[in-house]
């Protein structure tokens, strides 16, 4: 059961990183940048869509999403 739940974080930590990088690098949605300051750009659509929740930087616009980890927290 440990070697099964220590796979399954190694997985969940490799996905959360893809998804992030995917995020902070464009991806599909390029308003999507790095967390708060002079980076983050406002998402044109959800004006209500800041560039952080609680301190977790946002990783879309488009649905409005955060990475609150372990989990990531959508407002749409």
């Amino acid at each position: 059961m440990k070697y099964v739940m220590k796979k399954l974080l190694a997985a969940a930590l490799i996905v959360g990183l893809a998804v992030g990088s995917y995020a902070l690098l464009g991806g599909n949605n390029a308003e999507a940048m790095p967390p708060g300051g002079p980076h983050c750009k406002k998402c044109k659509d959800r004006p209500w869509c800041g560039c952080t929740l609680d301190g977790a930087p946002r990783i879309s616009c488009d649905p409005c999403c955060y990475d609150t980890y372990p989990l990531m927290t959508c407002l749409d």
